[in-house]
């Protein structure tokens, strides 16, 4: 089942107020790339940089408990070896909280495995002012591996994605950025 406008609302929320309390954060990968293409996103990962602090883990779960946010800690996030992401928290909702070792939680796009997933939420913070942009430094037009430590079966998913979404622009062309509220959320009332 994919996310709803709800949902995301509340992730940006959420968002907002682990900003707030200090941690550098930024909306970004499989949830920014689906707005970006008119896909039903399936979840929200809210990137957290955390380089420099001595227990990020449990940093981000006191901000959670602060902030009453039901969720379930993980330390793997999916197969690759080489990996900056320090852990993570499933929380409500379909969202997840990822910690990344970087400083700046953009920073964390450029571990991305494949440019594919490289889209990045920007603007006000609110639903309406909120808007995607792509942020790989290849053109996603040729389905690109950021890094060499993927599976195979994660490319094979990747380029799955890659045909599925990537027809719908005109090679080399595709908006500069699209408003999150022209993305495609779930409707739990239907």
């Amino acid at each position: 089942m994919s996310i709803t406008k709800d949902q995301v609302i509340v992730a940006l929320d959420l968002a907002a107020k682990l900003e707030a309390l200090g941690f550098s954060v930024v909306i970004a990968g499989g949830f920014a790339r689906d707005v970006y293409f008119q896909e039903p996103p399936k979840d929200l990962d809210i990137v957290i940089g955390v380089d420099g602090l001595a227990e990020p883990m449990e940093a981000v779960k006191q901000a959670l408990i602060l902030l009453d946010v039901t969720a379930q800690g993980f330390h793997m996030y999916n197969e690759s070896t080489d990996d900056r992401i320090v852990g993570g928290f499933k929380c409500v909702g379909n969202v997840d909280v990822v910690l990344y070792q970087v400083k700046e939680a953009t920073a964390a796009v450029d571990y991305f495995d494949f440019n594919l997933n490289q889209f990045v939420l920007l603007g006000d913070g609110s639903f309406e002012g909120s808007y995607v942009v792509y942020a790989g430094d290849t053109p996603w037009h040729e389905l690109t591996p950021v890094r060499s430590d993927y599976s195979q079966e994660r490319s094979n998913k990747m380029r799955e994605k890659w045909l599925n979404l990537t027809w719908r622009y005109p090679e080399d062309a595709g908006p500069a950025r699209v408003k999150l509220s022209d993305g495609v959320f779930h409707d739990p009332d239907l």
